[in-house]
C-alpha cells in the first residue's frame, strides 16, 4: 500500500459527550467493548522497514516506512504520544536462520539473568539455546506504548520497538523528555510527565559501523521542535486519550502483539 500523505494541521479535538447517536443505542458508556480483557485487547508494533524486512517483500509497504503489520499499512513519518515504556529482552531467531521472534522475556526472568551471567554480566551480545543444539539472539529492547497518530484523523494504540541500533535515538528522546519541565503554581519546576508531549517520528539514514552498509533508523524530535506548540493542553481530548491508555496498561488490560513484529530481517542488528 502507498504512503499515506501527511494531512494539513487542524486544531486539536476537544472533549465531547460520550453519547451514542439514537439510531446506536444513544446510551452512554454502553457500547459494547465494556469490560475487554487483555485477550481482547492486543497492542500492534510499527516496524521500521529495511531492505529485506518480509513487508517490503511482500509489497507491502516501501524501504524506510513505518509499517504495522496487522493493519497492513504505511507510513513514511508519523506524530505519536508516548504514555508508558517498558524494558524488555526479545528472542530473536539469527537471520542466517530465518529470523523471526520467539518469545519476549522481562528483565528478571531466570532465562534472561542466566545469560547475563554467561555473558559476563554484558547485556550486549546475549545468546540462550533454542533447545535444539542452536543459539537465538536476546536482544535488550525498550517497548514504548503510544498514540500513534500518522495523521490528523487517526489514533492508534501501538508500540515502537527500540533495540540494537534504534536504542541510540531512544536514549536521546528519553534524555530529552525527561528534560522538560513546567514552572508550578508556586514556582517551582516540575518534570512534565512522558505523556504531556506530542513527538514526531521521522527516518533516516545510517552507516553499520561493523558492515559498512546503509541502513534506516528512527529519528525522534519534539512537534514542530518547539515545546510549547508539542505540550498537549488540558482541554485536548488526546490528552485524556493518553491517560485512559496508559492507565489500561498499568492495570494490565492490554498486551503486546506479538504476532505483528515484521519478520526481523534488518541490516540494523550490529
Amino acid at each position: 500500500m502507498p504512503p499515506r500523505k501527511k494531512a494539513e494541521e487542524k486544531l486539536p479535538a476537544k472533549q465531547e459527550a460520550a453519547a451514542l447517536p439514537d439510531q446506536w443505542g444513544g446510551t452512554e458508556g454502553d457500547d459494547g467493548f465494556e469490560g475487554a480483557t487483555q485477550e481482547e485487547i492486543l497492542i500492534p508494533f510499527v516496524s521500521l522497514t529495511q531492505a529485506l524486512s518480509a513487508s517490503v517483500e511482500a509489497g507491502l509497504a516501501a524501504v524506510g516506512e513505518l509499517f504495522i503489520k496487522s493493519l497492513e499499512m504505511s507510513w513514511p513519518e508519523a506524530d505519536f504520544i508516548p504514555v508508558a515504556r517498558k524494558h524488555v529482552f526479545c528472542e530473536w531467531i539469527p537471520q542466517d536462520r530465518g529470523g523471526g521472534l520467539v518469545d519476549i522475556f522481562l528483565p528478571d526472568d531466570p532465562k534472561v539473568r542466566e545469560a547475563i551471567i554467561a555473558n559476563k554480566g554484558e547485556t550486549f551480545g546475549l545468546q540462550v539455546d533454542d533447545g535444539k543444539g542452536e543459539k537465538n539472539d536476546l536482544l535488550s529492547t525498550f517497548h514504548l506504548y503510544s498514540l500513534f497518530m500518522p495523521d490528523d484523523e487517526e489514533i492508534i494504540q501501538a508500540i515502537i520497538p527500540f533495540a540494537s541500533s534504534k536504542l541510540t535515538p531512544y536514549r536521546t528522546f528519553f534524555n530529552s523528555a525527561q528534560n522538560l519541565k513546567v514552572k508550578t503554581d508556586d514556582g517551582k519546576l516540575r518534570r512534565c510527565p512522558l505523556w504531556s508531549h506530542i513527538w514526531h517520528l521521522g527516518v533516516k539514514d545510517e552507516i553499520s559501523k561493523s558492515t559498512g552498509r546503509k541502513f534506516k533508523n528512527f529519528h525522534i524530535h519534539l512537534k514542530e521542535n518547539s515545546r510549547e506548540q508539542a505540550m498537549l493542553a488540558p482541554e485536548d481530548v488526546r490528552l485524556a486519550q493518553a491517560v485512559e491508555f496508559r492507565k489500561m496498561i498499568m492495570e494490565n488490560m492490554v498486551k503486546a502483539d506479538t504476532q505483528t513484529v515484521d519478520a526481523e530481517k534488518e541490516e540494523d542488528v550490529i
